[in-house]
Formats: structure tokens, sequence, C-alpha cells
């Protein structure tokens, strides 16, 4: 038994002690005085119980975060290409743009969203790596929009390529999804089998955190 917790002892004045003890004679279940305190297994049965709490909680709070930065990574991606698309067609007109598109100019346009970064940098993503922007290449028919993310976890990763765009056909067709590409090596991957959910996730896994390129038509 744990001591010292609550006291063992009811000191009070005899004239409320009598008072006391007439309610304990009508309701023999309500005790005004309690001689006993809490045990240790008491103690670590309730310790026990607010720690699941406190850890579910943390859970839910840490899954709730992670699907908020998914959700505002891929708002990210399509508001920039979608103002950059509108800039190329209504402004320096495709299909051969004589203007190069960096992220600092793009900023300076207003196509990066206001939560990259400001008018001059930094730009980063939720995930807070580098935000990089460009069209290329310039002077060309072939010109693509392309977006280079840096630090974005696994799970980030496979959520954007595959989630967003890969998996979704109708998204590839609305966004002009061209494919993705790891440190810019092999040209980007654009086939159903690298779109697919085991090898987008194995690409993931391979090259954790390393900067990957989506390219999406003008």
């Amino acid at each position: 038994m744990v001591k010292g917790l609550f006291p063992v002892e009811c000191r009070r004045p005899l004239k409320k002690m009598r008072n006391m003890q007439n309610t304990k004679k009508r309701f023999p279940f309500f005790s005004t005085c309690s001689r006993r305190g809490f045990t240790l297994v008491e103690v670590a049965v309730v310790l026990a119980i607010l720690g699941v709490i406190i850890g579910g909680v943390w859970i839910i709070s840490s899954d709730a975060l992670g699907s908020h930065r998914k959700n505002r990574q891929a708002e990210q991606v399509i508001s920039t290409v979608d103002a950059a698309r509108n800039y190329l067609r209504h402004v320096d007109l495709l299909p051969v743009i004589t203007t190069p598109l960096t992220t600092a100019t793009a900023s300076s346009l207003g196509i990066l969203p206001s939560d990259v970064g400001p008018v001059g940098g930094p730009y980063d993503d939720v995930y807070g790596g580098a935000f990089t922007f460009a069209t290329a290449p310039i002077g060309s028919q072939n010109v693509t929009i392309q977006i280079t993310l840096a630090g974005v976890p696994t799970d980030g990763c496979v959520d954007l390529i595959y989630g967003r765009f890969g998996a979704n056909t109708q998204s590839v067709s609305d966004m002009g999804f061209l494919g993705y590409s790891f440190g810019g090596v092999g040209g980007f991957q654009n086939t159903a089998a690298a779109l697919a959910f085991n090898a987008v996730t194995a690409a993931c896994v391979a090259s954790p955190n390393t900067p990957f390129t989506l390219a999406f038509n003008p």
C-alpha cells in the first residue's frame, strides 16, 4: 500500500463526527472517511491506461498530420502546373517559348503557391525540402513543365507519384503527367509497369529523400 498519497485519518470536530456517523447509518454505502490508500498495483493500472490513451491520441495525431502533408504536397504540384500552363498558353505562347521559367521567375510571376516560399526564396515543399520549378527544353516544341522535390519521405513519395498520378488515369489525362525521374537518371518513367504500385514503391524505397522530378505537358 502506498502511504502518504491520501490521509489515513479523519481529524474533525466531535459534532461533525457524530453527524457523519448518523449519515453512515442512513447510507451505509457512503463513506466519509477512508483509511485505505491506493496500492501499487492500482496506481500501475491507472498509469497503464493513461499510457494507452496518450499513445492512441499520438498515433491519430501523427496520421492526421501525415495525411495533411500528403494532400498539401499534391495541391502544391497541381496548383503550380495549372498556373504554369495558364501562363505558357496565354502569355509566352506555345509551342515555342522564349523565356525560360525557373523557380525564381515562376515565383515572381505568381506561378508558385504562396506557401512554397516568398519571392526571392527560399522555396520549400511541405516536408522542408527544396521545391524546384523549370520549363525545359527552351526553344523547342517539346516543352515540358518540371517540378523537382527533395527530402520527401518514402510514404509521401509513393502517395504523390502512384496515388495522385500513376494510379489515377483521369489525373494523368487531365494533368498531362509524363512520368517521374529520380536524380535525373534514366529519363522519365511513364510506362504502365513503371507507374505500377510495386515499381513506384521500389523506386521510392531505393532512393529515400533523393530529389525526384515530375514532368507534365504544358
